[in-house]
């Protein structure tokens, strides 16, 4: 039987090289703004509405990043 390996977690000066990369390469995994328009229709949605725009965009992550 083969041993397996536990990962091995960064020092703290190599995530931030890793968090920086992942930044340069992926910034939109980064941004929280929202635009007017964004914020104006999740504040007037009903609780129902935003429930059902999280599961779209939830959908819509699944798809890009390959998730079940």
């Amino acid at each position: 039987m083969a041993r397996r390996s536990k990962p091995v977690k960064p020092t703290a000066a190599e995530q931030k090289k890793i968090t920086a990369r992942l930044k340069k390469k992926y910034p939109q995994m980064y941004e929280t703004r929202m635009t007017k328009r964004e914020k104006k229709v999740i504040s007037r949605a009903s609780p129902a509405d935003r429930k059902e725009l999280e599961r779209m965009v939830g959908k819509k992550l699944k798809k890009l990043y390959g998730g079940k």
